[in-house]
């Protein structure tokens, strides 16, 4: 009876080990020649965060759907830049508060809470995901960028 027991346990904590693991693609449709991290500081219009520039080849037409560093997910911009194809993803320092108080406090109850979303990933330091469409399937490449 008690190996029972610690088969099923067993057998449970693998089945459910399993669920939430994202596949990485180890060939994607692209292939990425260069990248770039650099802080950005523009006092001048408050900003500052760091740009994550990533230069590709590719045979067919990729749609880039998100840039995943350092625990934030922004969505990549595409540029054509002499003859080479690049996206960049500007990532804030900062985080954006969705929480607007109203002077009225009895206003506040009806008010739902801000949606938190948790990071679907665990980066080490200078790694990047990208996430790509390929069929309406969204697949994920990573790949580490130079310090």
């Amino acid at each position: 009876m008690k190996v029972f027991k610690i088969l099923s346990t067993l057998l449970i904590v693998s089945l459910f080990s399993q669920c939430g693991i994202t596949k990485f693609k180890k060939n994607p449709p692209f292939l990425i020649t260069s990248t770039i991290k650099k802080s950005v500081l523009d006092e001048y219009n408050n900003v500052k965060g760091t740009n994550i520039i990533i230069t590709y080849t590719s045979s067919t037409n990729i749609e880039f759907d998100s840039l995943y560093y350092s625990n934030r997910i922004v969505k990549p911009h595409k540029d054509k830049l002499n003859n080479s194809k690049q996206i960049t993803g500007f990532i804030p320092t900062y985080k954006k508060s969705d929480l607007i108080l109203d002077n009225n406090s009895t206003k506040e109850f009806n008010k739902s809470f801000p949606e938190i979303k948790k990071f679907p990933f665990k980066l080490s330091e200078n790694v990047v995901v990208i996430s790509y469409k390929i069929n309406d399937k969204i697949k994920f490449y990573k790949f580490k960028i130079p310090s």
